[in-house]
């Protein structure tokens, strides 16, 4: 498991705690961990496939029933992934990779980013932004399997995100940034974090409320993994998409994007009117944490009670609190946090 770990005050997680409206609390003692090698569950499949069965895949990669186009996806992917001809097939077809990731094509365009309703770390400022290039955004987190066959020896622990299907946690920036690196070496393609733009714009999806799809919270619980309760992430793409076909954005768990954190961005950017393509600022600030060097995470975990943490707008720099004080009961910060990736439009 990728962690850093950094000391803290118990202040600060209180404050943390807090504003994410965590229930940190199990029920009973914790279970003992079971601990695999992702890598060693993806194995290899038989490339000769009939040329009949490609139309099929593809149509059911299009479906609506995820118990239809998620195999469908996972099939493509192992195909492509052993028969580098099916690559270019699979992905003109289907938006799929040779991981079984599935993209959404996101339209250039402009909107309002922000508020962030939070106002614990940020100034609560709305800007205008255009995104001049449209992009490719993963419909769904990156999952263990996905992350594994990347990494083939990394050890995951399983106890917040038990499933194959589940999105990888515990994942550093550094991290998700060597996992893009090298699938878009695997693929000749241009894989990276999102901007912090550019995930809001996907998350929206031509919206302007509170959520992608409305103001009431009420509503929350039939498109995110927010506050149910619950003792780990949820597979992905369980429930309901946004209107661009789009999962998870309101919750499961946190995801990293690549802008610097500063308590005063949205600030500065308000002050610039329209902002074209913003990259996020060129070092973290926060004022409020005083701390320097965190990167912006959108979203919102599983342990989350506060509807406020999961809006369109939410943001948060990375915890500093990486491991809270001993006790076999409380959710280490950094379980909580994974990643999806943007795939460059090809020139």
């Amino acid at each position: 498991m990728f962690r850093a770990f950094v000391s803290c005050g118990a202040n600060t997680w209180i404050v943390l705690t807090v504003a994410l409206g965590m229930s940190l609390g199990c029920q009973g003692r914790r279970a003992s961990l079971c601990v695999e090698s992702v890598g060693q569950t993806s194995k290899s499949v038989d490339v000769d496939t009939p040329e009949n069965e490609l139309p099929t895949l593809f149509e059911r990669a299009q479906q609506a029933d995820r118990d239809v186009w998620w195999p469908a996806v996972q099939r493509l992917g192992r195909l492509a992934n052993d028969n580098e001809a099916l690559r270019e097939q699979t992905w003109r077809h289907a938006r799929v990779n040779s991981l079984g990731m599935k993209f959404a094509e996101v339209p250039p365009g402009t909107f309002v980013m922000g508020p962030d309703e939070h106002r614990i770390f940020s100034v609560q400022v709305a800007h205008q932004v255009r995104l001049s290039e449209g992009y490719f955004i993963s419909i769904a987190e990156v999952t263990n399997a996905q992350f594994g066959r990347m990494f083939p020896g990394a050890v995951q622990d399983w106890e917040y995100s038990p499933h194959q299907d589940s999105p990888a946690v515990s994942i550093s920036w550094e991290m998700a940034n060597k996992f893009c690196e090298l699938l878009s070496a695997k693929e000749d393609a241009v894989y990276r974090l999102p901007t912090e733009a550019e995930w809001e714009y996907a998350c929206r999806a031509g919206t302007t409320t509170r959520y992608h799809f409305g103001d009431d919270a009420a509503s929350l619980f039939e498109y995110a993994s927010c506050g149910q309760q619950v003792g780990s992430a949820s597979q992905v793409a369980k429930l309901k998409p946004n209107a661009w076909g789009i999962y998870d954005m309101h919750g499961n768990a946190f995801e990293w994007v690549s802008d610097w954190f500063t308590s005063s961005y949205y600030a500065a950017c308000a002050a610039e009117g329209l902002v074209e393509d913003p990259r996020g600022a060129e070092r973290g600030r926060s004022h409020f944490l005083r701390s320097d060097g965190s990167h912006v995470l959108r979203s919102g975990p599983w342990v989350s009670r506060n509807p406020f943490a999961c809006t369109s707008t939410a943001r948060f720099p990375k915890p500093l609190l990486e491991r809270v004080p001993f006790d076999p009961d409380l959710v280490k910060m950094s379980q909580l946090i994974g990643f999806r990736v943007v795939r460059e439009l090809a020139e």
